[in-house]
């Protein structure tokens, strides 16, 4: 894994959702932008782009509009496993940071309904190891520590945790 090179601002949270998107400078125009432009303003201070630095172009537009939620890094713009694992240590590095109920992470070509996703986490109990995603992975048989367990995992472009099971990771 390479070395993950970004600094991560002070986290503006009340403690009860915090979000990332997870984009490269190559997809501004054609999916940040539509985000950004849609869902992203009924909850921009909840949010936090994490990017590259591939188009410094780009980057300047990005960071005009998010300011310090905008988190640029050095992990490459390439969608291969080396840098999606990099920008997903920099999302859950800010996550923890953030310490909220519930921390979600988007795709950048991800909408999101922001009422029905908050009437949503009202139904659960945040004090509790919930992971929420679409299940597109399993299930496997996984032999852990003498016993089976039969699992799923959620995957794709929406991810939420809360607060004890990311506290696990």
């Amino acid at each position: 894994l390479q070395e993950v090179e970004y600094i991560l601002p002070e986290i503006e949270s009340d403690g009860s959702v915090v979000m990332t998107i997870r984009t490269t400078s190559k997809n501004y125009d054609s999916r940040l932008r539509y985000t950004l432009d849609t869902w992203w303003k009924s909850v921009a201070n909840k949010v936090y782009v994490i990017s590259d630095d591939y188009d410094r172009e780009s980057v300047q537009t990005a960071r005009r509009i998010l300011g310090e939620h905008f988190i640029e890094t050095k992990c490459g713009s390439e969608y291969h496993s080396p840098s999606l694992a990099c920008k997903c240590k920099a999302e859950l590095d800010m996550l923890y940071k953030a310490d909220a109920r519930w921390s979600w992470r988007f795709d950048d070509d991800t909408y999101v309904n922001v009422p029905l996703l908050m009437r949503t986490l009202a139904e659960f109990n945040s004090e509790e190891r919930i992971l929420i995603g679409r299940t597109t992975m399993g299930p496997w048989n996984l032999l852990f520590r003498g016993r089976e367990y039969n699992i799923t995992f959620p995957t794709g472009n929406a991810l939420c945790m809360s607060r004890p099971l990311l506290h696990c990771l």
